[in-house]
């Protein structure tokens, strides 16, 4: 283990000792019910452009929703997907899309000099977030956090940590980082 990422470890396990408190109180039968609508495009492996939610932090999937919901964060088909659930709901496809674990696959990509900056929120390797409100970011597909990263750069997608962070990235970097992230084992197409 390299020695910037000692410190991250007690958080990484208070992140992931949280998770089924954070699910709490959802149904995850309710929710795979529920799912037919995201999975339209979310559990479609081919569809590149959306991201992967099997697997996902509770925090953040909640967190996510209730911004498209309440319009901080724009998306024209998300903002009025997010709106039809209720908070239940929401708890319900936590439950549901929190109990997947992908397959471990081996990436071809070297881990970037960039991805250290990633780790103090998304923790290492972007397997288990430090921060709850982050994303996981292993096993992402590639082309979404491209797309990201770069209106994140480019301030269409607001954040202002995220803004600071990628704000001296070069597409070169945001490729390199998508592609680190994709070939890591976490999220999963559900």
């Amino acid at each position: 283990m390299r020695a910037p990422n000692l410190v991250l470890v007690a958080g990484v396990a208070a992140s992931i000792s949280a998770l089924p408190v954070h699910a709490a109180g959802g149904d995850p039968e309710a929710g795979r019910k529920k799912t037919v609508t995201c999975n339209a495009c979310h559990g479609q492996a081919s569809m590149q452009s959306v991201p992967n939610l099997g697997g996902q932090s509770p925090t953040y999937f909640v967190a996510a929703m209730r911004a498209y919901q309440d319009g901080k964060r724009g998306h024209a088909t998300m903002g009025d997907v997010a709106k039809a659930y209720s908070d239940k709901e929401l708890k319900n496809f936590v439950a549901y899309y929190t109990q997947f674990i992908a397959e471990s696959t081996v990436s071809g990509a070297e881990q970037p000099a960039s991805a250290l900056a990633c780790e103090a929120c998304h923790g290492p390797d972007g397997r288990a977030p430090v921060i709850p409100e982050s994303a996981v970011l292993a096993g992402q597909k590639a082309p979404y956090p491209k797309t990201t990263l770069r209106e994140y750069r480019a301030g269409t997608r607001k954040h202002a940590v995220m803004q600071g962070a990628v704000g001296g990235l070069s597409d070169a970097d945001v490729d390199a980082l998508s592609a680190y992230y994709a070939g890591l084992w976490g999220l999963v197409a559900k």
